[in-house]
């Protein structure tokens, strides 16, 4: 398939499958994009070794590869994943498989874009996958809502995506001050005797600099108070537990992701920042762009977030 330069944004190309498909509303399928590209899917067995290049079994915690042959190719599936963790791995391989510049080569993936093997062209099939899983123009009226793990679910299942990608859409493009998490467990203390670390971080433009995965946690005593007995509720914590200024008070939430994996929801009331925000969208010829723009004692006409 010819494969036409749009943009240097590889959300472009996302929507362009996306019209050509005659998707109107969420989910998009992702047989119809496979069927699109002429692109086959297999699933991976664990005792499927023969059928993974060599190129790639010394990677762990790969989550799905592309194999190209000519104009069509393959992608396999690493047999332990979620449904929902699927799409994006699917979507994020038809990304590489989609941006011309990315030329014809194989990928092997773990589709986290804050990993270490994270390299330019896996972020832009990240941001791909993310605007096929959930599109700008259908995310609008979730990404009006507060970040809480309730928005948060409803807003990943109307869209088939994992709580995970959803949390990242919205942080990336909310109008309020928040930050996603991944806090993780050590096996054993680190050289600064600290039993978690910040395995990454996503904040939001109005959200405070600093925050990072090589942010060290002062106090994890609310990580192990929630990882003993998994109770969701919200904590209030000072900025300078997670090494940020002691004048700021962020509510966070806590949700389980797995054995020694707390995701964390940060959020930061707006008058603490001393201005109001708004998301403005602009709508052109077949694209939509967002831009955040700061506006100092009022609102944008278009506002998405409650004050």
């Amino acid at each position: 398939m010819s494969r036409k330069y749009l943009s240097a944004d590889p959300r472009a190309y996302a929507r362009r499958v996306i019209e050509d498909i005659g998707q109107e509303a969420p989910p998009v399928r992702e047989d119809a994009v496979l069927d699109y590209f002429g692109l086959r899917k297999i699933r991976l067995r664990r005792t499927d070794l023969a059928q993974i290049p060599s190129f790639c079994k010394e990677r762990a915690g790969i989550d799905s590869f592309l194999i190209r042959q000519g104009d069509t190719g393959t992608i396999y599936l690493a047999p332990r994943k979620s449904a929902e963790r699927d799409r994006m791995s699917i979507f994020h391989e038809v990304g590489h498989f989609d941006l011309p510049w990315h030329g014809q080569h194989s990928f092997v993936c773990d589709t986290s874009p804050w990993s270490s093997h994270s390299a330019r062209i896996e972020r832009e099939a990240f941001a791909y996958a993310s605007e096929m899983l959930m599109p700008l123009e259908w995310s609008i009226d979730y990404l009006r809502g507060r970040f809480t793990l309730l928005q948060l679910r409803k807003f990943a299942n109307a869209f088939e995506a994992s709580f995970e990608s959803a949390a990242i859409k919205f942080v990336k493009y909310s109008d309020r001050p928040c930050s996603l998490v991944d806090f993780q467990r050590l096996q054993q203390p680190d050289e600064y005797g600290q039993h978690y670390r910040i395995r990454y971080a996503v904040t939001s433009r109005f959200f405070p600099r600093g925050l990072s995965r090589f942010s060290r946690i002062a106090d994890s005593s609310f990580l192990d108070s929630y990882l003993a007995n998994r109770r969701n509720s919200q904590h209030e914590v000072n900025g300078s537990s997670l090494g940020l200024s002691k004048c700021w008070t962020l509510e966070m939430e806590l949700k389980y992701h797995g054995p020694d994996h707390v995701l964390g929801l940060l959020s930061m009331p707006r008058q603490q920042l001393g201005f109001k925000s708004g998301l403005e969208i602009e709508h052109e010829s077949r694209a939509i762009r967002p831009r955040l723009i700061r506006t100092p004692g009022r609102e944008r006409p278009l506002h998405l977030g409650s004050a």
